[in-house]
């Protein structure tokens, strides 16, 4: 991997020194642009699809994240949502969702954190109860066990966690008033936020949604190590349903460079990091 990123990013870099001397000079053509383009492209896709994050592979083929945004879509242009008006939550949908819920419960979750960490990062399985979503539109209870505010804030995570401490919540906006309760239950203090554009829509009942929050809390005093300031709105088209883009974890590393990390509801495991979550829903993912 490491040859393959070395020689990739030397061979793109020769490649757009020589297009810039051949605009210079009169020598090249539209078709050599053309190409020179979709070459990078292809090895941008190679890049992210071997692990790299897109920020990895920006810095890597010397341009900018948004390029590699457009080079790793399908098309190179945003989508744009269709409306549909199937019938909403369906006997046969219900039932599913709960069968997804009573397999996952059987697993179990992992075993409870007793270290104390410094960092957490958590995506909770929110419960949207009568806010779901048409049966042509998946769910988060599609796909693994939700949660009941109650039982989320019940979570015992003052217990887990430093008396200078960080956490990185994921939050959407349905659910952004009542996700301060989960903040307040948890012993932080929201401080500031993170927005995630992902490029794709989905549907809302207000509006078309493209964006979700990474809210920062803070308990005691716990400012980044690092002061470097990342831009606030992060432009990455989502993957997989519930998949968060690797680039946060780099801006998380690298905001916080030491201290024991905790993910909870992990959808993999990360070298570095500690899980807790749902059995089921990490050995899907492995």
């Amino acid at each position: 991997m490491a040859n393959f990123t070395k020689i990739a990013g030397s061979l793109l870099l020769d490649v757009r020194e020589l297009v810039n001397w051949g605009i210079a000079e009169g020598h090249t053509t539209p078709e050599q642009m053309r190409l020179t383009i979709a070459a990078r492209a292809e090895t941008a896709k190679k890049l992210i699809k071997s692990g790299l994050s897109q920020r990895e592979a920006a810095r890597l083929l010397g341009v900018g994240v948004a390029t590699i945004n457009r080079d790793v879509s399908h098309d190179g242009t945003k989508s744009v949502p269709k409306r549909n008006t199937a019938a909403t939550n369906k006997p046969a949908t219900r039932a599913r969702r709960a069968a997804i819920a009573e397999n996952a419960a059987a697993a179990g979750v992992t075993v409870l954190p007793t270290d104390k960490y410094r960092i957490v990062y958590a995506d909770p399985a929110w419960d949207y109860g009568v806010h779901a979503q048409p049966d042509y539109h998946t769910e988060q209870r599609d796909h693994y066990p939700v949660m009941e505010l109650e039982k989320i804030c019940a979570l015992p995570v003052k217990d887990w966690v430093e008396n200078d401490a960080v956490l990185f919540l994921w939050v959407t906006s349905p659910i952004l008033q009542k996700s301060f309760q989960v903040i307040d239950a948890w012993g932080f203090e929201y401080k500031t936020s993170f927005v995630w554009d992902k490029i794709k829509h989905n549907m809302g009942h207000y509006n078309s949604v493209r964006h979700e929050f990474l809210l920062v809390c803070t308990r005691g005093s716990c400012p980044p190590d690092n002061k470097y300031l990342f831009d606030s709105v992060q432009s990455i088209e989502r993957t997989e349903h519930s998949e968060k883009p690797v680039e946060f974890y780099d801006i998380i590393d690298t905001l916080y460079t030491y201290g024991r990390k905790l993910e909870m509801f992990a959808r993999h495991k990360r070298a570095g990091w500690d899980v807790y979550g749902h059995v089921a829903q990490l050995e899907a993912a492995e």
